[in-house]
């Protein structure tokens, strides 16, 4: 099947980006790529304790860890000038559970209990990535059918983009948070309608737009899958203690039905948009979920949990907006971007310090205020590139949690030594530029977290070589102390990876 499928993206490919054909008088214009990526451990073989009682377990394998292969396709019919239908199969698995199937340390380790859900994704779900319909007539846009919308715009951290959860079982949080999330979100069916009153003004209001989306009950859940090189550490329990967790997600049904609305305008030449949205709380950050005690069997000293899937209402700000007298004082560079965005979550939901227990707060409602301050400028800078601009795009966020308790702390997630802070403190710098008319194109993002001092890279360059070959060379590096691995970034860094990636571009 794979065989099949790489002999009919080169034959649909020639030399452009895409292709265009006429069928039965309609417009079908077919795009893709086939890439294949090969990434290596670049980290002494760690091992992590998991109990007091000497426990311990390993998080990666050394050597090569990963050799994903994906075949995408993305094919748009046009029925008529409004009306289209988009189509994006996406077949993507990971060879190495076929070459590390006999490595007794892949084995001993037990990765090979994540074969089913990462050798290859082959289920209609996911090969049908997206598939809907859309509809534009005018000002008003309908797109109904599963899709991802993104409401936000900050890099190497989600913040407005709630809507969609992740798929973080590959690299986790840094697969492509420094190219959108594009491949990482997970689909939804949503029906979204956009009404663009053109044309219009209410003041200094320009040309405002009402967006509403709906999921009609489609309710995923981030995706983590347990005993692969990419799971967070396991939380770290007393002595002899086991836990059994339930998984009470809710049903996907009509009577699970998410909803939000977001406005859109131009208020003094800053593009400004407020959302609302009010749906199921995603784990912070993908990562870790909430849990509540239901029961404790002491004689196999088996305590028994369940993830808990609160709805929550969520209300975001962005703004963008050209910084215009910087043309002027920097003597015809391009003026910077400034952006803000802003998001209040009421009745977010924690554990606590005083988990487990059935007398006394373990988990608590806690509203939260997160907002990001940045910009995006390209800048001329001859001694480093005297052809190119460079792209710098620098962000700074704070989270802050209100009301927040005297006499415990909040945890994201039990047993994680994870403390979600009163007040916490992220900053992000993301730049890239291209040499040799667009041959060479590097780029590094680094996230810090500065409350507890643990921050992440991820460096690559890209290769355009003719129309269609797209070389990649890159790594991922988590810097942590040893004390950090059951907190935010520290839960991966025994998992540094330096990667190659060849893709053939149609």
């Amino acid at each position: 099947m794979r065989i099949l499928i790489f002999f009919l993206i080169i034959l649909l490919s020639g030399n452009a980006y895409s292709v265009d054909y006429v069928i039965f008088g309609k417009e079908v214009n077919i795009t893709g790529y086939l890439s294949q990526e090969f990434a290596f451990s670049a980290h002494s073989d760690k091992k992590v304790e998991l109990s007091p009682d000497g426990r311990f377990k390993y998080y990666d394998d050394p050597g090569l860890h990963s050799a994903y292969y994906t075949v995408y396709l993305d094919t748009t019919f046009w029925l008529t000038q409004e009306i289209h239908i988009r189509l994006i199969n996406r077949l993507m698995g990971d060879h190495i559970y076929d070459m590390k199937q006999h490595n007794d340390s892949w084995r001993d380790r037990g990765f090979t209990r994540s074969r089913t859900p990462l050798h290859l994704e082959f289920t209609a779900y996911d090969v049908l990535r997206e598939a809907y319909i859309n509809y534009m007539s005018g000002n008003l846009v309908v797109r109904i059918g599963k899709q991802q919308l993104a409401w936000g715009q900050a890099d190497g951290m989600r913040l407005c983009d709630i809507i969609n959860p992740l798929d973080i079982s590959r690299e986790s949080l840094f697969r492509d948070s420094d190219e959108g999330y594009e491949t990482t979100r997970i689909p939804l069916f949503l029906i979204r309608v956009d009404y663009t009153l053109g044309g219009r003004s209410f003041g200094p209001i320009e040309e405002p737009t009402i967006e509403v989306v709906v999921n009609p009950g489609d309710i995923r859940t981030p995706r983590i899958v347990d005993n692969s090189i990419w799971s967070p550490h396991d939380p770290l329990l007393p002595a002899g203690i086991n836990v059994i967790v339930l998984d009470d997600r809710p049903d996907r049904q009509i009577d699970n039905t998410e909803w939000g609305i977001r406005l859109i305008a131009n208020i003094w030449d800053t593009r400004v948009t407020f959302n609302f949205f009010r749906g199921y709380r995603n784990f912070w950050d993908g990562v870790v979920p909430t849990v509540r005690s239901v029961g404790f069997d002491p004689v196999t000293g088996t305590l028994i949990v369940k993830k808990i899937y609160p709805k929550i209402n969520s209300y975001g700000i962005t703004a963008t907006r050209e910084f215009y007298s910087f043309r002027k004082i920097f003597k015809g560079q391009i003026n910077p971007i400034l952006r803000l965005e802003l998001l209040y979550q009421q009745d977010f939901l924690f554990n606590t310090t005083r988990f487990p227990s059935f007398d006394r707060r373990e988990v608590d409602e806690k509203d939260v205020l997160t907002y990001m301050l940045g910009f995006d400028w390209p800048v001329k800078i001859k001694y480093i590139n005297p052809e190119k601009n460079i792209f710098i795009s620098g962000q700074f966020f704070h989270k802050h949690i209100f009301n927040y308790p005297d006499d415990y702390e909040l945890q994201v997630g039990p047993y994680s030594d994870w403390i979600a802070r009163e007040d916490m403190f992220y900053s992000t710098l993301l730049t890239r530029t291209s040499y040799f008319h667009d041959f060479l194109k590097p780029q590094i993002l680094a996230v810090i977290d500065w409350t507890y001092g643990t921050w992440w890279l991820k460096p690559k360059v890209k290769f355009e070589i003719g129309n269609n070959w797209r070389p990649e060379i890159g790594a991922i590096f988590v810097f942590a102390g040893a004390n950090d691995y059951r907190r935010e970034f520290g839960h991966w860094a025994d998992r540094d990876e330096v990667y190659v990636k060849m893709t053939y571009q149609l």
